[in-house]
């Protein structure tokens, strides 16, 4: 099995797995993905069939089958990938889609039937979100300093001035009194 692989940028970012049998159209989807931001890691099939044998040893955020040329066989794959990448956001691609199509694809497990080459724009919108990678994540920025002698802030658990500890008018239950009505 030939698996074609790139990485954009950083290489951070959605996996994606491309299965095509037509090389100038996985080239110009390839491109698309390449250009699109999020996307970290793009690997290339030549069939559905390899689609499912690359997924049993990677994981996807996204799979992208193309099913003219191997109709039954993308189908097939669609019903594979789902079970066994429960989380990946499968994509079926044909020319000429009708509704009956788009519910078999549906029925198998697939989230979505793309027309190509006129709704390869949509793809954009179909992937998954870019994963929030934790090691970016920083911790938030320190408080001031509160000034000797003033009294902490309410959202810090104080009092706010005139309101005794623990209640703030802003946290007041509905239909509790209020400070002025006591």
């Amino acid at each position: 099995m030939v698996v074609e692989r790139f990485e954009v940028g950083d290489g951070e970012g959605r996996e994606v797995l491309v299965a095509s049998p037509y090389a100038p159209f996985s080239d110009r989807l390839l491109e698309q993905l390449r250009e699109q931001e999020g996307v970290g890691r793009v690997a290339a099939v030549r069939s559905a069939e390899a689609a499912v044998t690359l997924a049993v040893v990677e994981t996807f955020d996204a799979v992208l089958v193309d099913l003219d040329g191997q109709w039954v066989e993308g189908l097939r794959a669609i019903e594979l990938l789902r079970a066994m990448c429960p989380t990946a956001t499968i994509v079926a691609l044909a020319c000429g889609v009708g509704v009956e199509a788009l519910a078999r694809c549906r029925a198998l497990g697939a989230d979505a039937l793309v027309d190509k080459p006129s709704g390869l724009p949509r793809l954009a919108l179909l992937l998954p979100p870019r994963p929030v990678d934790a090691r970016r994540l920083s911790a938030p920025a320190p408080r001031p300093a509160t000034p000797e002698g003033a009294p902490p802030p309410a959202a810090a658990g104080g009092a706010a001035p005139g309101h005794p500890p623990g209640r703030h008018p802003a946290r007041a239950l509905p239909g509790s009194p209020s400070p002025s009505s006591r």
